[in-house]
């Protein structure tokens, strides 16, 4: 059987195409961030952690 650069490379291409899967469903960006929120939240940061900081407009 003679195979020739584009029949190969086309059929290599076709089975890398088909092997890759869809990422997976991320969760409503609400329900992340209430997430995110709680393991912060669990984490105890004493006062003299942050910085002084004035925020002027």
């Amino acid at each position: 059987m003679k195979f020739t650069r584009r029949t190969l490379l086309g059929s290599v291409a076709g089975a890398a195409a088909l092997a890759q899967t869809p990422p997976p469903p991320s969760p409503e960006p609400a329900d992340q961030n209430k997430v995110n929120a709680d393991a912060i939240a669990k984490v105890a940061l004493p006062q003299s952690t942050e910085p002084a900081f004035a925020f002027r407009a």
